[in-house]
């Protein structure tokens, strides 16, 4: 088996570059979420509103999902109802989102147990 060249002076060099080169960007988007020094203010009140919502200031507004690159995150999931996702929140340093399943802002049954047929719209975009 041809083998490529060593990135470096012996194997463990070569790995950590490859590494470094594929993971650099998401370290760098780690890195500036870690030294934000403040974050948005966390909205009162909350959209029930099915699917992805940014919240600037007191405006809620409809999106398809979060527009900055780095983002923490958090589901909730309601296990006695499935194991699907019902709610989502996330924070970037510029602004607060959540998401809302279809079936909670529509107020349906849930998931009716482990048979339910998963669906794209159940899941976080």
């Amino acid at each position: 088996i041809p083998l490529p060249p060593l990135q470096g002076k012996d194997v463990d060099q070569h790995f950590r570059k490859i590494a470094k080169e594929q993971s650099g960007r998401y370290l760098e988007l780690a890195h500036s979420l870690a030294e934000c020094s403040t974050l948005s203010k966390m909205p009162k009140n909350w959209s029930l509103a099915a699917g992805w919502t940014k919240y600037e200031g007191d405006e809620a507004i409809p999106v398809d999902y979060p527009s900055e690159d780095a983002i923490i995150f958090d589901t909730e999931v309601l296990v006695t109802e499935g194991p699907l996702p019902i709610l989502a929140a996330a924070v970037s340093n510029k602004s607060w989102y959540s998401w809302v399943s279809s079936r909670l802002a529509s107020k349906e049954d849930f998931y009716g147990g482990l048979d339910y047929p998963v669906l794209p719209s159940d899941l976080v975009p």
